[in-house]
């Protein structure tokens, strides 16, 4: 027995030294670009995961409050502070603080656009907006409506109530509106809602699924194992994570682009003739956004709405000569399609699509590999936003 014991503890010491050094050596050691960036999103993936909780009015997920988060990309690092929800001190989101003195209360409804993916609390659009106006004009944001206007629609009526606003900002991302709506009709329940909690865990089971979470968030041997034994499993969106993906970087240029991801999802919203699936999303959107407005002037809420351009569009001439087939694709008809549905609506817009692809001949102003905009481009987007709100009168 004790021969058994000894070699018990062998193993383990071993299995343990073996993990260790693996640890080491991917932190270390020069790694393919591919394979390097996986195990860099899958990390904030889990961050992002273990950062969140259960909302059990909604079961949608959200943010834990009082927290200082600091997150990754591929292309650095970015800070978040969360403060409590107004009706809940339990559940959080990323703010400075709601200002109930304001004279205005804007609810911005978006994608991770509208979260400011990728930047410092400080350096979000909208952020840098509300500072434009002082103290009279309060904005705030919920990551968790979701990424179409039809996951906002099936949500803001749980929100609406919770967070006391008059106006409402509707910012549609164009690179994948259309998708997911479609996926959005198709699928039982909202983006981004969780399965109810099971029973209560025991302290010991409490404390092993923390170490889980934390060894998931930051130990690149556990991402490493994932990656082995789930490899179809681990592929993320847009990320760059099949090593056997073509990537390519314009000479002279920052920007780094996975040709094959976009010809296959992202720019499909551009092509000239739409697959079916397309059409149905489509259809999905602007089914959902005349709800959406009908939900909005029910409550006698004002409503804009800012078209959000995809980094593809902003900078196509540096790219599209790569496609297999440029002349199938037309860069523009998202945009037609989006600002139509809206001016059918009579719902005032503003697509920043021109402004940003002007400004990008000579500005940087999306992260080199990320897709989001850098803080260069959340400026660029405050700026023209409040001169557009100015016209209208706002605030």
């Amino acid at each position: 027995m004790k021969r058994f014991l000894r070699l018990a503890v062998i193993l383990l010491f071993n299995v343990a030294l073996t993990v260790l050094l693996v640890e080491f050596s991917l932190r270390l050691i020069p790694l393919p670009s591919g394979f390097s960036s996986y195990l860099k999103v899958v990390g904030m993936l889990e961050e992002q995961q273990a950062a969140s909780l259960r909302d059990p009015q909604t079961g949608i997920t959200a943010l834990r409050p009082g927290q200082t988060l600091t997150w990754s990309i591929m292309d650095g690092k970015w800070t978040i502070t969360t403060v409590p929800f107004p009706d809940n001190p339990e559940l959080g989101f990323r703010d400075d603080g709601l200002n109930p003195q304001a004279r205005r209360k804007v609810f911005a409804c978006g994608d991770s656009y509208t979260f400011g993916f990728g930047v410092d609390d400080a350096q979000v659009w909208h952020e840098q907006l509300e500072r434009r106006y002082g103290s009279e004009v309060d904005i705030f944001n919920l990551r968790d409506l979701g990424n179409s206007v039809a996951d906002i629609r099936d949500l803001y009526p749980l929100y609406k109530d919770r967070f006391p606003h008059d106006t409402v900002f509707l910012c549609i991302y164009l690179g994948n509106e259309f998708l997911d709506c479609r996926i959005n009709a198709n699928r039982k329940q909202p983006a981004n809602a969780i399965p109810p909690a099971g029973p209560a865990a025991a302290p010991a089971g409490e404390l092993g699924g923390r170490l889980v979470a934390y060894l998931k968030a930051h130990s690149y041997a556990v991402r490493l194992a994932k990656y082995l034994m789930f490899r179809r499993l681990a592929k993320v969106g847009y990320y760059n994570l099949d090593t056997r993906r073509e990537v390519y970087q314009p000479e002279g240029r920052p920007f780094v682009f996975t040709i094959d991801y976009e010809e296959n999802y992202l720019v499909r919203t551009c092509e000239k003739e739409y697959s079916p699936e397309m059409e149905e999303g489509v259809a999905a959107f602007r089914l959902a956004l005349g709800e959406l407005v009908g939900q909005v002037r029910a409550e006698g809420r004002q409503l804009y709405a800012f078209v959000f351009p995809f980094k593809e569009q902003v900078y196509w001439e540096q790219w599209s000569d790569r496609l297999s087939d440029p002349g199938r694709y037309e860069p523009f008809k998202p945009n037609r399609i989006v600002t139509q549905a809206l001016a059918a609506q009579g719902v005032e817009y503003y697509d920043l699509t021109d402004e940003f692809v002007a400004a990008g001949r000579t500005e940087v102003l999306f992260w080199p590999i990320d897709s989001h905009w850098n803080p260069a481009g959340n400026q660029f987007a405050a700026q023209l936003i409040h001169d557009w709100l100015s016209r209208r009168g706002f605030p």
